[in-house]
């Protein structure tokens, strides 16, 4: 059974992209805009609205003091004159009136301030991983304890290489503690119960995995404008950043090849400029050498 699962991950999953080494470059790009894009998700969250929040803002006459509550926690160390300017604005936002309260269960909008950003950007934890790590997932984690790898490989089941890479990647970052943000004392020690648990902060009351998951097909649909993204967010993804990685590596080798051309020129310049001064030094030797046979 586990042969049959990786013979369909190899061959008809696109894993077999992790093998060449010229490819390592490339799955490392995808890995870090894999993780802009999950910090993209973090622009902007939802809260629902719960009956005590709606109540005060009854008594309150109006969201005001309710969504200063709320967005306290995305806005640590914000004066307050900047987070009442913050909080009309989430009001304009979400269509609320000032004088007017906040129903129950209302999906509020939130703008995330950047210091939230900050302490809770993927990319960020990614890139502060080392590159000895980093490699593990080319070599499907192999030097990691059995149950992790069982738990891995029947997580990603036959669902493709994007997959596999979200997924290793982020066990990596749960390994080297850098998602204590989203652990709780239950997971911290355990992937496994970390994946599965209830993410807290979801309104829907997703697992953290499919959380997660969820946030960068989102956002996949959004970079590459693809439709039909239910169906193929993934083979979309792989493909567009393919695209993009080639016409990266184009530029940087029409800037090599635009400098070269200019160091070359300098040099041939240089080479000139030397001749012309030694040619001018012989010709003034000579000249002066003329003048003293005159004398």
């Amino acid at each position: 059974m586990i042969f049959f699962i990786f013979y369909d991950l190899l061959v008809n999953k696109s894993f077999w992209i992790l093998i060449p080494d010229k490819n390592k470059s490339f799955i490392l790009y995808l890995c870090n805009r894999m993780f802009e894009l999950l910090d993209d998700s973090n622009e902007e969250v939802i809260h629902l609205v719960t009956k005590d929040e709606a109540s005060k803002s009854v008594t309150d006459k109006g969201p005001k003091e309710v969504i200063k509550n709320i967005i306290s926690k995305y806005y640590e160390g914000t004066s307050p004159e900047k987070l009442d300017k913050i909080i009309d604005v989430i009001i304009n936002l979400n269509g609320l009136l000032k004088d007017e309260p906040i129903a129950e269960n209302f999906q509020l909008k939130i703008v995330t301030g950047s210091k939230y950003k900050a302490d809770n950007s993927w990319s960020t934890k990614w890139r502060s991983v080392n590159e000895k790590d980093k490699n593990g997932i080319f070599i499907l984690l192999a030097d990691e304890p059995p149950s992790i790898l069982s738990v891995l490989l029947f997580i990603i089941g036959s669902r493709g290489v994007i997959q596999y890479l979200l997924v290793s990647t982020i066990y990596i970052l749960f390994s080297q503690k850098k998602l204590s943000h989203l652990s709780t004392t239950k997971s911290v020690h355990d992937f496994n119960v970390f994946i599965t648990e209830i993410n807290d902060n979801d309104i829907f009351k997703r697992k953290n995995l499919k959380k997660i998951s969820d946030d960068l097909k989102r956002q996949i649909a959004i970079l590459t404008s693809n439709i039909e993204y239910i169906n193929t967010p993934y083979k979309a993804f792989l493909n567009y950043i393919w695209k993009e990685y080639n016409t990266i590596e184009d530029s940087k080798k029409k800037k090599k090849s635009v400098f070269k051309k200019a160091k070359d020129f300098a040099k041939k310049m240089n080479k000139e400029l030397v001749r012309d001064v030694h040619t001018k030094s012989k010709k003034k030797k000579e000249m002066d050498k003329n003048k003293k046979k005159k004398n």
